[in-house]
């Protein structure tokens, strides 16, 4: 079972430097990510890249089927909808219109 299967878990996402994402995987789906996760697992930095999103606005499912081979492909030819992974300063109308759109 993976952590994204782990619904009734209600503990913190955290990234490795210590910053809190959501308070659960809930909250994740509900309101989205409290900030921009702007590391890379290697702990490179990364400010306003795209990056794959399989949710709306909304908080809804783009589609059942259609989210790049499960997120497991690296294949030029996989698609999806895609947006930007963090802002430089989270702060400001481009921060409020980035957590309230999700971009």
């Amino acid at each position: 079972m993976t952590r994204f299967e782990q619904w009734e878990l209600a503990v913190p996402l955290i990234l490795s430097g210590g910053l809190v994402v959501a308070e659960d995987l809930l909250d994740l789906v509900d309101n989205g990510p409290r900030i921009g996760i702007a590391r890379t697992e290697l702990g490179d930095s990364l400010i306003q890249q795209p990056v794959w999103t399989n949710t709306s606005a909304f908080g809804e499912t783009f589609s059942i089927g259609d989210h790049c081979e499960a997120w497991l492909s690296a294949s030029d030819l996989a698609t999806a909808r895609q947006g930007l992974n963090a802002l430089a300063v989270e702060d400001g109308p481009d921060w409020e219109s980035w957590r309230d759109e999700r971009w």
